[in-house]
């Protein structure tokens, strides 16, 4: 069974009397362990997809199945578990909470339903996996860019997802962060997670196994 499947994948919006299309008959599957980039300059549709694929956003048309289960059938509710204990997210820009510290941040999904077992293990050792188990206690407000990047990654992958979505994860950070962040998913696909990767720059897409480009909304993979 394929970890995620796409299919005819359409959003529209009405724009100026007209329609608007940010994502056009999209198709596309993926495996247990594949390492896909969708590349393509700003406004193409690449982050509406990848929120499409993660529940935060409904299709005008086409379907979504992941783990053999369709999106479009689930509730609220069942998207939020769907969110939570299946896909680990990335969203562009800063997304760490201020007033939590760092070992707090990536706690933090494990406690929004209830588990079982104690997950502070897991997470030291995540924040070591990504190199920054020394500021577990530190707060947001004394990290760089790339140490919250780091911490984001670490937040993703608390409930230990099948799938993790990055949206420009290595926008604004130098070139040796940018290539430590793009390591950290390359070691996770080998894990057998699949990751999908959103991104414009050139240098990150060198990583993966798989490409797609999409510009005005239409999906290609290339070679």
């Amino acid at each position: 069974m394929k970890m995620l499947v796409v299919r005819g994948l359409c959003k529209e919006y009405r724009r100026g009397g007209g329609t608007f299309y940010a994502v056009r008959d999209a198709a596309m599957s993926v495996g247990d362990g594949d390492f896909v980039c969708i590349s393509g300059q700003s406004g193409g549709g690449k982050s509406t997809l990848l929120n499409m694929i993660a529940g935060l956003l409904e299709p005008t048309s086409g379907s979504i199945t992941s783990g053999g289960r369709e999106l479009a059938g689930m509730n609220d509710y069942e998207l939020s578990l769907y969110r939570n204990e299946r896909i680990g997210y990335i969203p562009q820009g800063q997304s760490i909470l201020p007033n939590l510290s760092v070992i707090d941040n990536v706690l933090l999904p494990f406690y929004l339903y209830k588990k079982t077992g104690d997950p502070t293990g897991r997470a030291m050792t995540l924040l070591d996996r990504v190199g920054i188990a020394h500021l577990a206690e530190a707060y947001p407000a004394h990290l760089s860019g790339g140490e919250l990047k780091r911490t984001a990654i670490a937040r993703s992958l608390i409930n230990s997802p099948k799938m993790l979505l990055a949206d420009e994860p290595t926008v604004d950070l130098d070139p040796r962060n940018a290539e430590e962040v793009m390591k950290i998913f390359s070691d996770i696909s080998r894990d057998s997670a699949a990751v999908i990767l959103v991104t414009h720059e050139a240098n990150s897409a060198r990583w993966v196994a798989r490409r797609f480009s999409m510009e005005s909304g239409i999906l290609k993979e290339t070679t």
